[in-house]
């Protein structure tokens, strides 16, 4: 079932939702890497998930998101289609960030900070 369409990407309800209203936005052209996409279908994917967002607000009481991506194997991608999830958050609900922020070393950022504007 398509919820939503441009003429490079399709959004559809995930087959194993985290939380109600969770979908996902993909490609037209098979793409297991995310970064491999043209720029134009990456914007088909953007102006989607802004549509699923006004689609979620109406219909699911909801103006909280995790919306994501997972590149790669170490990243957590375990399909083999590039994706985004979005992800509506609800008050209360259960699902919890695999993660917890902590401050980062101040000499490791900035030399990650130098590296990458080299």
């Amino acid at each position: 079932m398509l919820l939503a369409s441009r003429p490079r990407a399709v959004a559809f309800p995930d087959a194993h939702p985290v939380s109600p209203g969770h979908c996902l936005v993909v490609p037209r052209r098979h793409q297991p890497d995310f970064f491999q996409l043209s720029r134009e279908e990456q914007e088909d994917m953007w102006d989607i998930v802004w549509e699923l967002r006004e689609l979620l607000e109406a219909e699911h009481d909801t103006t909280s998101y995790n919306v994501g991506v997972n590149a790669g194997e170490a990243a957590g991608q375990i399909v083999a289609h590039a994706h985004v999830h979005v992800i509506p958050r609800y008050e209360g609900d259960p699902l919890q960030l695999p993660w917890m922020p902590a401050p980062g070393d101040p000499e490791e950022l900035a030399n990650v900070a130098q590296a990458l504007r080299r």
